[in-house]
């Protein structure tokens, strides 16, 4: 798969309301490579931040009947969908120091927008306890005919402590010090405030003092 540029749109802890609270994009590499940093919308604070490698599998087109609160359409209006069952192996991740534990299995339903709907199991960090979701995902279309933008990029160190990644005009990294400390950002090429002109590299959400890596 070509590298991409995801966002979440929403996230639905089954059997309350979807939401967003957070600002969560995540950098998929064609080698299934992936950095994926989330903040707080509300506090700006990091909420989940990880890395690792992502493993995908196809399943059979799931035919699916849309429902409306008002009415429910004919069988003839029911629309075949794909739909793949997608793990996500974390090799460093902000809340534990055993990442290779964490279990993050999901399905994930192309819908009719273009968006995709993953379904699944995970912990909610508000109870602790294996549960529910539903998460609406979207990828932001990149601009292959700007010569002027940055080039895909995904690295990391040796020992997996630091993990970088940039694709198109998005660019997020993160990592862990020796001293426990864990830092991450979310970064993009954008008109300069001062010269709208030029593109530069802007911070939108970091952590105190992380360790940025930013491109010129």
């Amino acid at each position: 798969m070509p590298s991409s540029v995801s966002v979440r749109r929403s996230i639905r802890w089954l059997p309350g309301e979807a939401a967003e609270p957070t600002h969560t994009v995540v950098l998929t590499g064609e080698s299934g490579i992936f950095v994926d940093v989330r903040f707080k919308k509300d506090s700006s604070d990091l909420d989940w931040a990880f890395a690792g490698y992502r493993h995908q599998s196809l399943s059979p087109p799931l035919t699916l009947t849309p429902f409306f609160a008002f009415d429910m359409v004919n069988s003839d209006d029911s629309f075949a969908v794909s739909r793949n069952t997608v793990q996500f192996k974390h090799h460093i991740d902000s809340r534990t120091l055993q990442p290779l534990s964490v279990v993050d299995i999901g399905k994930n339903i192309t819908l009719e927008n273009g968006q995709t709907l993953e379904c699944g199991n995970m912990v909610n960090p508000e109870t602790g306890e294996m549960t529910q979701y539903e998460e609406i995902w979207e990828d932001i279309p990149m601009d292959s005919s700007n010569h002027d933008s940055p080039k895909n990029i995904f690295t990391k160190n040796e020992n997996e402590t630091v993990w970088y990644a940039q694709v198109g005009n998005w660019q997020i990294a993160l990592g862990r010090e020796s001293d426990g400390n864990f830092w991450a950002y979310q970064a993009r090429f954008l008109p300069a405030p001062d010269d709208k002109s030029v593109k530069k590299w802007q911070i939108i959400y970091a952590t105190a003092g992380c360790k940025l890596v930013l491109a010129t």
